[in-house]
């Protein structure tokens, strides 16, 4: 680039009529006037680091003095940007109006102004959001249009005691997430629901901005990669150049481009595939990303501030206090075996390759630390001061926000005035993170889970907010989006059948797809995926689903403890993907002579008579996909024992009994006889060898004989009950299975 040179600047006296001493005083002055002119002619001195232009580097500059430079590049684009969001914040909902705060308040009614001024009122310390600060620190009014009128000492003293009693109603559905020696607070909350919202902020910074404002702040980042760029070649070793290289054009929706900055990374191996990482999370190459991160985590050097933690300090905050007490517990070499469990455990689809939940930890922390690299970003500050570490830690819990609210400067003076009160350092903004619970998906597990996954319950196992809880009750330890969002299916029916060295494993479930609208062209697969260790994770089998029909799905698995999950997937982009896991234990070890029974199997008794007697195969394509039950149809039970041959001595009961304990009061009515006394039951006994009941042996290795029993459920009231069977051997050796169904009429 050619500069012009500076203008040379000649300055000149002219003689004049005049006394000396106001000759010497106006010579004075033409010069100073001469000078000034001149210097205001030049052109500015480009930085030190970079020319004006930003279209080279000066080839004597080191990468720190680059660095500054490109700091205040940074921070003037930051600056501009967040003029136009508060601009746009303000002309889509209007600054956060106190007038409507103390009218939900006299009506004790916790709205969306309440939740969005206590989630920003957070900033000002650990305290009741509403009740925080000292009178003289209480906001008039939000609003900018209106004339802050002064409140009385009464009406205000009224106002904090109807703040003060509405934070303790709410105050457990209040989510605060604290700092390191209470440096900040961040009080993350869900989207209003049924609010007139923009677009999800979440994976693109600039839905963020009205969209006159988009093109200018786009044309700016532009130039402000192009210096970054200059930098990234003078310097490719440099990892912070590289790092804001990779952000810049993330925030740009430019992931291909970012990826192409990593893949030429040059600096510590760690942060590079880091960066990889990150770009392949964008680009929705999961499985790369997966990859990129776990190269990562094996060449990272633990820095000194994370070795009391083992080198990840906000993973603990993803687990319950069950779990995040047991995982603190163990040694460092100890946590990362129980680690890798939890990321398996946390996998969406064991179906598909890759491992969602673990990149998208990875990568939340990873841009955590690229946006951390300068002391504020466009809305947020990461200084520790102000409250950097809550910041990433929400960040990393919940992701980023789907919006980010802001009340408007009147409420940005309070918080700062409280913070000041408390010995805090002001830094506003102070936006309100707000997240949307109709997307968001958990997947960690439970304590419990982690520590016993193979006895786990599907109940266990939550994905999302129950359509029938509201929304404050659900308040998960982390949460994620996903594309293609996951639901939980119903627990269905799993059976074990013992054939020598494995298991033949039978899993069936009614309206495994009831979001999906019937096509006869197009069924969704069905896998059913058994999960030994994170090493050892298996498809066992893949089925399409049937249209409106039981799925059933049936494979052989070792003899092992294993958790069971059940994936159909999605044919079209809005259908969500349907799952079910269950722990499943190892079946009993069995030789000859033992007395053992396998698992019943619920089986539809259509078409069957009461001297049938079915195969394996026949029972597993007729399970019932339910434990719901009704009454009015008959039930076919399918069984088979284990160690004992045909011909031995045996009595055999099938019971059908109530699961429920009777109140005193419904103890008295069925004494008056006016209420059921729920002992409701069907039993069955026979001894055998029956020539009248018919059974079959299966070729084992150990003895192996099945057995089918058809019951008439008719008369049987509605409720819980156990069906039960149990077999004595003429010596004295028994053996019971049990399976709780619900009956409806």
């Amino acid at each position: 680039m050619q500069v012009s040179p500076p203008p040379v600047c000649h300055v000149t006296s002219r003689p004049a009529r005049v006394t000396r001493g106001a000759s010497r005083l106006l010579a004075v002055l033409l010069i100073g006037l001469a000078v000034a002119g001149c210097r205001r002619g030049l052109p500015k001195p480009a930085p030190a680091a970079i020319e004006a232009s930003g279209a080279r580097i000066v080839a004597t500059a080191d990468s720190a003095t680059v660095r500054k430079a490109l700091v205040r590049a940074i921070t003037r684009f930051q600056n501009a940007w967040r003029d136009a969001w508060k601009l746009s914040e303000v002309g889509r909902h209007g600054p956060l109006a106190f007038h409507f705060l103390r009218a939900d308040l006299d009506d004790g009614y916790f709205s969306p102004e309440v939740r969005r001024y206590q989630a920003i009122y957070c900033y000002a310390g650990w305290q009741g959001a509403l009740a925080a600060g000292p009178r003289a620190a209480m906001p008039l009014t939000g609003d900018v249009r209106d004339r802050p009128d002064m409140m009385s000492i009464a009406d205000l003293d009224a106002f904090r005691a109807r703040a003060q009693s509405l934070d303790r109603l709410r105050g457990k559905f209040i989510n605060r997430i604290r700092g390191e020696r209470d440096t900040g607070t961040i009080c993350p909350i869900w989207l209003p629901e049924g609010d007139d919202l923009p677009l999800d902020e979440g994976t693109n910074l600039d839905l963020a901005l009205r969209v006159a404002y988009r093109p200018r702040l786009r044309r700016e980042r532009d130039s402000l990669l192009d210096r970054l760029s200059v930098a990234g070649d003078r310097f490719p070793g440099d990892q912070w150049i590289a790092g804001q290289r990779v952000r810049f054009h993330l925030d740009q929706q430019q992931p291909a481009r970012a990826l192409a900055v990593a893949d030429r990374c040059d600096a510590d191996q760690s942060w590079c595939e880091s960066l990889r990482g990150v770009a392949l999370e964008r680009l929705g190459r999961t499985s790369e990303a997966e990859r990129a991160f776990a190269i990562a985590l094996q060449s990272r050097e633990v820095p000194a501030d994370e070795a009391t933690t083992c080198g990840d300090p906000y993973v603990l905050s993803l687990l319950d206090d069950a779990g995040r007490q047991r995982l603190a517990a163990l040694p460092c070499t100890r946590r990362s075996a129980a680690l890798d469990t939890m990321w398996w455990l946390a996998d969406p689809l064991w179906s598909d390759a890759g491992n969602d939940r673990f990149v998208a930890h990875h990568s939340r922390d990873m841009m955590t630390r690229l946006r951390a690299a300068v002391d504020r970003d466009e809305r947020h500050s990461w200084r520790n001061e102000s409250g950097g570490q809550a910041l990433r830690e929400t960040i990393v819990r919940y992701g980023w926000p789907s919006h980010v609210y802001w009340g408007g400067r009147f409420l940005d003076d309070s918080v700062s005035i409280n913070r000041e009160a408390v010995r805090k350092l002001p830094d506003p903004p102070y936006p309100a993170l707000e997240y949307s619970a109709f997307d968001r998906m958990t997947f960690i597990p439970a304590g419990d889970v982690l520590s016993q996954p193979f006895s786990s319950d599907p109940s266990s196992w939550t994905l999302s907010r129950s359509l029938n809880d509201a929304l404050d009750d659900w308040t998960p330890t982390e949460h994620m989006s996903r594309a293609i969002p996951v639901r939980p299916m119903p627990a269905g029916q799993v059976v074990r059948l013992q054939r020598d060295s494995m298991v033949l494993l039978g899993f069936a479930v009614d309206s495994a797809t009831p979001d999906h609208a019937p096509d006869p062209l197009s069924s969704p697969f069905a896998a059913l995926v058994a999960g030994f260790s994170p090493n050892d994770t298996r498809i066992v089998t893949r089925e399409a689903v049937p249209i409106d029909s039981t799925l059933r799905l049936t494979g052989t698995v070792p003899p092992l403890p294993f958790v069971l999950s059940v994936e159909v997937e999605s044919r079209v982009p809005h259908e969500p993907i349907r799952r079910m896991r269950r722990g499943v234990q190892a079946p009993e070890h069995v030789r000859t002579g033992d007395v053992v029974l396998s698992d019943l199997a619920l089986v539809r008794a259509r078409a069957l008579d009461t001297r049938s007697v079915l195969t394996a195969s026949d029972a597993m394509s007729r399970l019932l996909g339910s434990l719901t039950l009704q009454s009015g149809e008959p039930l076919a039970l399918y069984w088979e024992t284990y160690g004992l041959p045909v011909g031995d001595t045996l009595d055999v009961s099938v019971e059908i009994v109530r699961n429920e304990s009777a109140g005193v009061l419904r103890r008295v009515g069925a004494a008056l006889g006016l209420a059921d006394d729920l002992r409701d039951s069907v039993s069955v006994r026979w001894r055998e060898p029956d020539a009248g009941r018919g059974v079959l042996q299966v070729q084992n290795t150990v003895p192996t004989v099945a057995r089918t029993v058809i019951l008439d459920l008719r008369n049987v009231a509605e409720g819980s009950y156990a069906l039960r069977v149990q077999i004595r051997h003429i010596d004295g050796r028994t053996a019971r299975s049990e399976r709780l169904v619900q009956l409806r009429n």
